[in-house]
């Protein structure tokens, strides 16, 4: 496993972070597309990640989504929209923290 990113696998990573939980519906294609990347990229950055391919990305992606939308313990009924994105915002964070502990940097 890569010890940090090369630079084609940092704008899928950059993609990825703007596209947050839409990748879901992305193709490998429109990820290559959207990110400037080749497709083979794409499946060399899940890789670098400790995953097999995209598929097994998202599933992990759509895993920790599923989590955090469950987390409603620090949403409340009176925050608004800032409160509520900031604080899905922080959870997102955690997330790819968790996704760089798995051997590979993201920054």
């Amino acid at each position: 496993m890569n010890e940090q990113l090369g630079a084609q696998e940092q704008k899928v990573a950059s993609y990825i972070r703007l596209q947050g939980s839409e990748i879901i519906r992305q193709s490998i294609g429109e990820i290559a597309v959207g990110s400037g990347t080749s497709e083979s990229t794409v499946v060399r950055f899940c890789q670098s990640l400790g995953y097999n391919g995209l598929k097994d990305f998202k599933i992990h992606f759509f895993q920790m989504g599923a989590r955090i939308a469950s987390s409603t313990s620090e949403l409340k009924w009176d925050d608004d929209d800032q409160a509520i994105s900031g604080k899905y915002m922080m959870e997102l964070s955690l997330h790819w923290r968790i996704l760089s502990q798995k051997g590979t940097r993201l920054s």
